[in-house]
């Protein structure tokens, strides 16, 4: 089975990837309400257009179809877009500007160091709602936030294990490598890996754990120093922890580096960061090529998840990337804890987000399901429980915050292309 990716760009979307960066242009068309309620996204759309660019459309997915049959409490959302740069600092920067605006409601940021360091410094402190998509590290589940900050995406706790015990049960291997930016995300799950490895191999079986500086300029950047001590005791599994554009940098060092040759060639293990299209096109197909990984994903067999990427699809005319219906589900979530509620204060609206997701478990909900918050909202308003399984599938959030099931994916890199090997349910 294939992993649906991008397989029609505009003209547009092919010049970005050879670096046309223009402004990213917002839909003017769903913000003419007198009285919006602004939703901001935080993203790293600067330096990761192709990618970030499909999470935006997918807030204005769901806030068209949100405000097409009467919006939320007699008002209209409205995304407000902004660029984080993948910075806590930018990201920070921003978030307060977005304070001073009186916006309440922060969708992502998609980077979980940039995740922690706006909830710590802005969210939290002044009650802002923070709801984020993709932020993975699992300290977010025991900030202490009040209840304010959530998320739809699983923990890596779930990601790193599911990768150890597939490298070691499914794939037989016995020794790895490790190489990893000291990124909070891409530092935590490496250590969670090595642990989750090495408890099943045996002290050791991590032969090399290498992390390399985050914010390089990455196209001059030079791993050579990273992959002699990576490479050292040639490891059966490199597992790589990275995003896109050092890990497209990586592996073209790793080639004219000579480091995988005839004679040595290990089985490169890696994360959601590098599933992207971006990286599949520009990363050095020689070692690419055969790649497998994890990846935390929706449903891709469940209707829901498949009327999501077809109207995705209908709506702007490309498929959309990994994580798209995260944001998607957290857009909705949000309006529907404010229509519960009756309120657009973030901490009464925070206090339904359990009860519309399914995950109290003292509350039966009628089932909802993608591009369906006519009914919802009329199920609502007459006093009845809801219970929305989004494009995700099942979202059950629990105390923490996280969501309470779902699934992940082992892919593979076969014929230039993102294929699925097998799926992992959790719980």
């Amino acid at each position: 089975m294939k992993m649906i990716s991008k397989t029609h760009y505009s003209i547009c979307l092919i010049l970005l990837l050879l670096g046309c960066m223009n402004p990213l242009q917002v839909d003017k068309a769903a913000h003419d309400s007198q009285n919006p309620i602004r939703m901001a996204l935080l993203l790293p759309i600067s330096i990761e257009r192709t990618r970030q660019e499909g999470l935006y459309l997918s807030t204005v997915l769901a806030a068209e179809e949100i405000n097409n049959v009467g919006g939320v409490l007699g008002r209209e959302i409205e995304i407000v877009l902004r660029d984080d740069g993948g910075s806590t600092a930018k990201g920070v920067a921003q978030a307060r500007q977005l304070l001073g605006e009186g916006v309440q409601f922060i969708l992502g940021p998609a980077w979980s160091s940039v995740t922690l360091a706006v909830a710590n410094e802005v969210t939290i402190p002044n009650s802002m709602l923070l709801f984020s998509h993709s932020a993975t590290n699992s300290m977010i589940t025991t900030l202490d936030d009040n209840g304010l900050v959530w998320r739809t995406a699983l923990s890596d706790i779930y990601q790193s294990k599911i990768g150890a015990e597939y490298v070691y049960h499914d794939l037989g291997k016995r020794t790895v490598g490790i190489i990893h930016s000291t990124n909070v995300w891409a530092s935590g799950l490496a250590e969670s890996f090595q642990q989750n490895f090495e408890q099943l191999a045996g002290p050791g079986a991590v032969v090399s754990a290498v992390s390399y500086p985050e914010g390089q300029d990455w196209k001059n950047y030079d791993f050579t120093a990273q992959l002699n001590e990576l490479f050292a005791e040639k490891p059966e599994v490199v597992y790589v922890v990275s995003f896109i554009s050092d890990g497209v940098k990586m592996t073209h060092d790793m080639f004219l580096g000579n480091f995988i040759n005839d004679n040595y060639h290990p089985q490169f293990f890696s994360v959601d960061g590098t599933f992207d299209q971006s990286f599949l096109f520009n990363g050095q197909p020689d070692i690419t090529k055969g790649m497998m990984g994890t990846m935390p994903t929706g449903y891709i067999t469940n209707p829901a998840y498949k009327l999501f990427t077809s109207n995705f699809y209908e709506r702007f005319g490309f498929t959309p990337e990994s994580y798209s219906e995260h944001i998607y589900d957290a857009v909705y979530l949000i309006a529907y804890a404010m229509l519960k509620s009756g309120s657009t204060d973030p901490v009464a609206v925070a206090a339904e987000l359990r009860t519309v997701s399914g995950g109290n478990a003292e509350v039966q909900g009628v089932r909802i399901s993608v591009n369906e918050y006519a009914q919802a909202k009329s199920l609502i308003e007459s006093g009845q429980e809801i219970d929305y399984d989004g494009a995700t599938g099942k979202i059950e959030l629990d105390e923490n915050g996280d969501p309470g099931s779902g699934r992940y994916i082992i892919w593979k890199i076969d014929n230039g292309e993102y294929t699925v090997e097998t799926t992992v349910d959790f719980p």
